[in-house]
């Protein structure tokens, strides 16, 4: 996900940090010094990936991805 306000992290953090692993990143507007937050769930495993992007799709976050770590 990605949020500009960090109630709204902190929102899903508690919703969804004790049943996945939550990372937050801390990011820049490409133009500006407009802050917001990348959240990612994971690392999951290979077998996990497809079921937790399907159930946060149908939780409301329609532009779920998968995106492979570095």
């Amino acid at each position: 996900g990605r949020f500009k306000d960090m109630l709204n992290v902190e929102s899903f953090v508690q919703l969804y940090g004790e049943q996945y692993p939550v990372t937050v990143e801390k990011a820049f507007a490409a133009k500006g010094t407009d802050v917001f937050y990348k959240v990612y769930i994971g690392p999951l495993q290979k077998d996990e990936r497809g079921a937790t992007l399907e159930t946060f799709q149908k939780l409301g976050f329609k532009d779920a991805f998968l995106k492979k770590a570095p």
